[in-house]
């Protein structure tokens, strides 16, 4: 199968013509982006990384670290002369075709960031189309449970329902839903639960003068109700 998968939204459209070289940049870092040989696999952020120097060359602004300099931001709402006053920062951002990128790994896997992506991007008032990167295959471990989300088959499952009843309609040109990577973690349930655990240890000494006292009636209940 050809890497990557991808899908242009609506489906009686025909992809735009920045769609073929943006697909082949994420292609060139198939080793990279779709390689298992790490068990936590990649972040997001370092997805975007390995991606950044053939988006910058097709034209991107791309985030650049997570300092306030490196951000990449497009106006929602202007205000007093002229100024933004509300602002959504994305992942790139192509001023000239207005595209907006958003890369997403475990988190749009497990946590819906779809959902988040498509009303945080339909309120961006130049984002013409929205590109959005899923991973193929989301794999996790929490403690003895295992289990694997196809984020990108959830997601093109949500858009299909989407375009098809015309309910909700998206503000865009078109949606490039891209499968790019695949995933796995391990969750720390078992390191949360020692530590869970070793906190709640503490409080029968920490509070073993005033329980004694109180045991003892040495101390007389006032305010709230004796626990």
């Amino acid at each position: 199968m050809a890497y990557p998968s991808w899908r242009y939204f609506p489906s009686n459209s025909a992809p735009p013509e920045w769609v073929s070289p943006l697909i082949g940049v994420l292609g060139s870092a198939e080793s990279t982006i779709s390689t298992e040989a790490t068990r936590t696999g990649l972040s997001s952020d370092q997805v975007l990384a390995v991606l950044a120097p053939g988006l910058i060359e097709l034209g991107f602004q791309v985030e650049d670290g997570k300092g306030r300099l490196g951000k990449v931001r497009r106006p929602v709402l202007f205000g007093e002369n002229g100024l933004p006053t509300i602002t959504y920062e994305v992942d790139a951002a192509h001023a000239e075709h207005g595209i907006v990128v958003e890369i997403e790994a475990g988190r749009g896997a497990r946590g819906n960031a779809e959902y988040r992506d498509l009303v945080r991007t339909s309120l961006i008032l130049d984002a013409n189309f929205l590109v959005l990167a899923q991973p193929l295959a989301y794999r996790f471990k929490s403690g003895a449970r295992e289990g694997t989300e196809y984020a990108y088959l959830n997601t093109v499952n949500l858009l299909e329902a989407i375009y098809a009843s015309q309910r909700l309609r998206l503000p865009f040109e078109g949606l490039l839903l891209v499968g790019s990577q695949n995933r796995s973690t391990v969750q720390p349930a078992a390191r949360n639960c020692a530590v869970v655990s070793a906190s709640r240890a503490t409080f029968r000494p920490n509070f073993s003068a005033q329980y004694d006292a109180l045991d003892r009636a040495m101390v007389r209940c006032s305010g709230q109700a004796c626990q």
